[in-house]
């Protein structure tokens, strides 16, 4: 994918604004695409980076210490980008859990005296 999301960036950021700046703050040297906020109900909806190479988003993901000190400064979050398909059936899959998995806080109270 040529996309990845920046998320927690307050609305009155502009959202290519924040892409340029977060890529050179972390020493990369990639044009973008495109930066636009995605429709959220959040606070602070995430903004979609288009890059013009999956290689170069591999690349920010493959160095995670050059950007985890802006984004922990910035309190900002990264994550790889979705597919419309794969967004659409992820929440519903989320909210189903294992048949055999045991309640932690349960197992926790059982050790725990």
């Amino acid at each position: 994918s040529f996309n990845f999301l920046l998320k927690n960036v307050p609305k009155s950021k502009i959202p290519l604004d924040v892409a340029f700046h977060f890529l050179y703050s972390c020493g990369f040297n990639f044009k973008v695409a495109e930066a636009k906020r995605l429709s959220s109900r959040s606070k602070n909806p995430p903004i979609l980076v288009k890059l013009f190479s999956a290689i170069e988003v591999d690349l920010i993901f493959s160095r995670h210490e050059h950007s985890a000190q802006y984004l922990k400064k910035n309190r900002l979050f990264i994550c790889r980008d979705k597919t419309p398909m794969e967004r659409r059936v992820s929440p519903s899959l989320a909210n189903k859990k294992p048949w055999s998995t045991p309640s932690i806080p349960k197992v926790i109270s059982e050790v725990c005296p």
